[in-house]
């Protein structure tokens, strides 16, 4: 397996060698022998400016050679710590959005002890959010496409020179570059490359056994290949390295399944795999050189994903947004393998007014259901419930941005299980149908509190399939808004002509309540297209920015 994720690093790498001749790293590099290879990669200038607050008429006019360039920022920046430290002033606000676990404060002390393949990494995230690829090449410096290049050989590289005797933080370096990766290649439209290292992350993730509560660890069977390559972890130093580990198995869990079900496809790790990492949480900081241990019962470590699901709370510690996060993926990879057990077509919509009939009707969930679902179902429902009770919207006045993002992020995933679930019994069951609108306007309240221009996780927003754009979750919601709308007005219409006189009272009043109640509706689709409007254009996937202006009068269409 492992011989086959470097020969699909290295065809990712050739390919886009080949697709930017002119901008990628060549396949074979020289470097100084005597300069470590960390320092000679080149921060792009914008991207320091930004930190350091200088003049932009500092750095080298547009008309300067891509040389000239790199010698000037090598020979000024020319220390791989500079380099880190200034890479993560960049990364730092947005480094949940990234999908950056590691403490970046020890991180930005270690300096060119860090694996080549997340410096480069780091300074490519850099680039991305310091300025447009279009300045970047104005200036002769080095472009986008050239990092992910050079990140993807060095991956390659480090993933060929590690072994079973390698420094466990040297895999947790290599585990940060995949998820840092994956997020980047979801944000630019690249499915299949996210889709790829996201799994690889949690292959190795599973691979370390950081699944498992530390003081818990299996040693690895002798027939396991993925258990014998990578380390037996030893027991950490001290809560920032207990708080990484149990940080970066959540994060490469809630990844890889958020993109599964986006994609709708299977999730990586088995659902038999035990899972005994305890939720992320907030007050390691207090805990310096202990060495915390997952809350048991009764002395016996539970499977951490089923004790949440069956409705057990064990919750010592105020929850951190992390933790509400993993939580609210695991109810929607629950609901998407629900639901999949009683549809016969994805649990995407099509973008048409037609595609609710790819779906199962039953008049009543509980009607053609087998009794074991139909309680899986109900307890889920009810477990998607509380929990999205419990969440508190999002304030631009009271909670810190990246928080904020994060919140924003976390009901979108808990109201799209709970229209998961619903979906297949809505155009006939009015429970259901009542759950999914009022999942969306969830999302629609909670975008009161967040400052969308800061918005860059891709989950919510991006996807480049070329056959199906409503699997971008907010214009998913935007297409249920949209079939409530018409299915009001059309039941609007069939009362008024059908009504005789001896209704007219009942039926004005009936008609009333129903103008108000699209008012809102059409009042909410507005909203949801207005963010997205001002989103989607500054993401980087040229495709979802074009699909998106075609869908536009469809949906303005009913206004």
């Amino acid at each position: 397996m492992l011989v086959l994720e470097e020969d699909i690093a290295r065809l990712q790498a050739r390919v886009q060698e080949l697709e930017n001749p002119n901008n990628s790293a060549p396949s074979v590099e020289l470097y100084s022998p005597y300069v470590p290879l960390t320092a000679q990669i080149p921060l792009p200038r914008a991207a320091i400016h930004q930190v350091l607050h200088t003049a932009r008429s500092s750095s080298p006019s547009s008309a300067s050679s891509t040389t000239t360039s790199s010698n000037e920022s090598a020979r000024t920046f020319d220390s791989p710590h500079h380099n880190v430290q200034l890479s993560l002033s960049i990364i730092a606000p947005q480094a949940a959005e990234c999908g950056f676990f590691l403490d970046i404060e020890r991180l930005g002390t270690r300096g060119s002890s860090i694996v080549p393949a997340l410096h480069t990494t780091m300074i490519l995230w850099a680039a991305h959010l310091s300025q447009s690829q279009s300045e970047i090449l104005e200036q002769g410096l080095l472009p986008e496409s050239s990092l992910l290049a050079r990140a993807l050989h060095q991956l390659s590289d480090a993933l060929s020179a590690s072994t079973s005797t390698s420094s466990p933080q040297t895999f947790m370096h290599i585990l940060q570059s995949e998820v840092l990766l994956a997020v980047y290649l979801q944000r630019t439209g690249q499915v299949l490359g996210a889709r790829y290292h996201a799994s690889a992350a949690l292959s190795i993730a599973v691979g370390m056994q950081l699944h498992t509560e530390s003081s818990q660890a299996q040693s690895p069977s002798l027939f396991s290949f993925v258990g014998n390559y990578y380390p037996q972890l030893p027991p950490p130093v001290d809560a920032v390295e207990e708080r990484e580990r149990v940080d970066a198995f959540w994060t490469v869990y809630s990844l890889d399944m958020c993109l599964a079900v986006i994609d709708n496809a299977s999730p990586t790790i088995n659902s038999a795999v035990r899972i005994t990492a305890p939720w992320p949480g907030t007050s390691w900081a207090n805990e310096a050189g202990s060495n915390p241990v997952h809350p048991a019962t009764g002395g016996t470590l539970v499977d951490t994903v089923k004790q949440f699901l069956s409705g057990q709370v064990y919750n010592p510690q105020p929850e951190s947004a992390l933790s509400l996060q993993a939580k609210a993926t695991v109810l929607l990879s629950e609901a998407a393998s629900i639901a999949a057990s009683y549809t016969t077509g994805t649990f995407f919509f099509e973008p048409s007014d037609h595609y609710l009939l790819t779906f199962l009707h039953f008049q009543e969930p509980s009607i053609g259901l087998p009794p074991d679902m139909h309680n899986r179902l109900t307890m889920l429902d009810r477990l998607i419930h509380q929990f999205s009770a419990s969440l508190q919207a999002p304030s631009i006045s009271s909670t810190e941005s990246y928080d904020a993002r994060q919140v924003l992020l976390t009901i979108t995933l808990s109201a799209l299980a709970h229209i998961t679930l619903h979906r297949p019994f809505a155009p006939s069951h009015s429970p259901s149908n009542k759950r999914c609108i009022d999942s969306v306007f969830r999302v629609v309240h909670a975008l009161d509190g967040v400052d969308v221009q800061e918005i860059i996780n891709p989950i919510c927003v991006d996807n480049d399939d070329e056959d199906n754009l409503s699997q971008t979750i907010w214009i998913a919601l935007c297409f249920i808004l949209h079939q409530e709308l018409i299915r009001l007005r059309a039941e609007r219409f069939q009362s008024s002509s059908g009504s005789s006189l001896g209704w007219i009272s009942s039926s004005q009043v009936a008609s009333h309540s129903e103008h108000r109640e699209e008012a809102e509706i059409l009042h909410a689709l507005q909203k949801l297209l207005s963010v997205l409007s001002e989103v989607v254009g500054r993401f980087p996937s040229k495709t979802l920015n074009t699909k998106f202006e075609a869908l536009l009068p469809i949906f303005q269409s009913i206004e």
